[in-house]
């Protein structure tokens, strides 16, 4: 386990052991990779513009909760997971949607929670494997449960410019 002790840099989201992902404003980046190379840890600077999870979407909490006041939340009809409450859900709420915009995810202790009751299918539906992944480093070797990804596209094809034409194929 390492400890980040920059200022403004928060946990965006725990994925699996050892591998996490944090926010923080670019003046903190430079700090943040020369505490990381002296930790000799392996990083990667993801190419996204928003540091979701973290304070630089502040300014959209209010109005995300305001879009999302009017309509009437029913629970689902199957149980549900969520990865900020690292259990099942028992109420849904417009506060509960803008907890996952600003809050840490907490993929890896929500793996952990379910597979501590029980077996089950991963279905992952994103475009890159990403959690098909997260959730193989998450389970045990043991375990019965199975991971099934739904689309796998080629490195080669997943980018911002060309996702959509590949979808569409």
């Amino acid at each position: 386990s390492y400890y980040l002790s920059i200022p403004n840099i928060e946990l965006a989201a725990t994925n699996f052991r050892q591998h996490f992902v944090v926010a923080g404003p670019q003046s903190s980046e430079e700090k943040l990779l020369q505490e990381l190379e002296s930790a000799s840890a392996i990083y990667l600077k993801l190419p996204i513009e928003y540091g979701f999870h973290s304070g630089a979407i502040e300014s959209v909490i209010e109005p995300t909760k305001s879009a999302l006041a009017s309509i009437n939340f029913q629970l689902p009809k199957i149980p549900v997971v969520s990865c900020t409450t690292k259990s099942y859900l028992d109420f849904v709420d417009s506060i509960h949607f803008t907890k996952i915009l600003r809050g840490s995810l907490y993929f890896q202790e929500t793996i952990e929670f379910l597979e501590n009751n029980g077996q089950y299918i991963y279905l992952d539906i994103g475009p890159a494997d990403t959690l098909s992944t997260f959730v193989k480093y998450n389970i045990e070797p043991h375990s019965s449960s199975q991971i099934i990804s739904t689309l796998r596209l080629s490195k080669d094809s997943y980018n911002k410019n060309n996702l959509r034409a590949d979808l569409e194929k």
